[in-house]
């Protein structure tokens, strides 16, 4: 079983930005420990393989291609120069 302290808690928090004192990281260690625990007890379930897993079938609607017209969306537009939407300038160059 991996074994965490709050030594390594609080380094990750440290390496993510996190601001965490001695208390925090203890909560947290206590609860990575329960989650690293259950993790273990997972690797030790057997799964069978059952008829319903091997034969899944496609539930969903085939893919339509629709093509669209790309004069529609420029017609709407404000303002558009050679099929191309005009948009104000948000950004200025140095």
């Amino acid at each position: 079983m991996a074994i965490i302290n709050s030594k390594e808690v609080l380094t990750i928090a440290s390496l993510s930005g996190i601001r965490m004192d001695e208390c925090d990281a203890q909560v947290f260690t206590d609860q990575i420990q329960k989650v690293l625990s259950f993790i273990d007890e997972l690797q030790t379930v057997t799964i069978t393989q059952t008829a319903s897993m091997v034969s899944a079938v496609n539930v969903l609607r085939p893919d339509i291609h629709q093509p669209l017209d790309a004069t529609s969306p420029l017609e709407q537009a404000p303002e558009s120069h050679d099929g191309y939407f005009v948009v104000p300038k948000m950004l200025e160059e140095k």
